[in-house]
């Protein structure tokens, strides 16, 4: 089942021809383990959409982002937000006496990417107010081992990933040991199998209940899309909240949204490798001001049930190999 659709023009920068986007959720479905979101490139008379070739592309390769509509009028940009959720489990995540949450806003924009046009989607710079102390994090490395990176659960990561020497990368979030087993989310590249990856099977929560009553779904999954790198490095722009994370690669170009479980004593953030993966730049930057807080309400997102939630995370640290 196809809902919620949005209708919008956008400029392609690779060449400057305006073109329309059409994006339309699919209801939970076996092919994509739950519900997704698909987006179409064409023209539009005022009446007919035409699309300009059959091609399926998915507006987030993660498993939480459904329902995005977009604004009109705000500064000449087109930014849109979605509801970070599933149909597969919308009633029964475990978050006390508050239910779903949004993304964070999203600038769009249009390129050509391997002679392909592709919805570009970037944090709107307006989070950049939200931000504390960044911590440097360029240098860092990880050789066939994990490398601490600093900790905290309402913090934003930018990073350009050296994986010339790696044959696998990638950063364990929200990470902890609970009951003498680690629970962390990986986002992560396979360069031998081509594929980029978001994965929340040691996530902590592995089954929840279903839209249907007396039905439970897996929650502990791992969602990948076919990724290669441009030339050997890999862009990564992260937002991990409270019970969400939102990861943004090469600008943009691919974006992966999904919900996160972890103990809230899971506070940890490392870099993993096989092989070694360098980062030759980055920083990671706490959020000493909760979301809604910042936006004029009083309260924070994701809060986990039962928990006291403080007001910052602990600060980021680098530790050197």
């Amino acid at each position: 089942m196809w809902e919620c659709p949005d209708l919008f023009p956008l400029t392609d920068s690779s060449d400057g021809s305006t073109r329309w986007v059409m994006t339309l959720s699919v209801g939970a479905n076996e092919e994509t383990a739950g519900s997704t979101a698909q987006y179409f490139i064409g023209d539009f008379d005022g009446s007919v959409f035409f699309p300009e070739d059959r091609d399926t592309r998915f507006t987030d390769v993660g498993q939480d982002f459904y329902a995005a509509q977009s604004f009109e009028h705000v500064e000449g940009r087109r930014v849109w937000m979605a509801w970070l959720g599933n149909w597969n489990y919308p009633y029964s995540l475990p978050t006390g006496d508050w239910r779903g949450e949004m993304s964070i806003p999203r600038e769009l924009s249009l390129t050509t990417v391997g002679g392909k046009r592709t919805l570009v989607q970037k944090p709107v710079p307006e989070l950049d107010a939200l931000r504390g102390r960044a911590t440097d994090i360029s240098g860092l490395k990880a050789t066939d081992t994990v490398t601490a990176l600093g900790t905290g659960r309402t913090v934003e990561i930018d990073l350009t990933l050296d994986v010339s020497q790696a044959s696998e990368a990638w950063l364990g979030l929200a990470r902890g040991t609970v009951d003498g087993k680690t629970q962390e989310v990986r986002v992560g590249v396979d360069i031998s199998t081509g594929t980029l990856y978001l994965d929340r099977t040691d996530g902590g929560l592995t089954q929840v209940d279903g839209k249907d009553e007396g039905t439970s779904t897996d929650f502990a999954l791992r969602r990948q899309t076919q990724y290669r790198p441009t030339g050997s490095t890999v862009r990564l722009h992260l937002y991990l909240d409270r019970s969400s994370l939102e990861v943004f690669v090469d600008d943009g170009a691919t974006v992966g949204s999904l919900l996160v479980f972890t103990a809230p004593s899971c506070q940890e953030i490392v870099l993993g490798a096989k092989g070694t993966a360098t980062i030759t730049s980055g920083s990671l930057t706490p959020w000493p001001q909760p979301c809604r807080s910042a936006a004029g309400l009083s309260t924070t997102r994701g809060g986990a049930a039962g928990t006291a939630v403080p007001t910052a995370p602990p600060p980021a640290q680098a530790v050197m190999p």
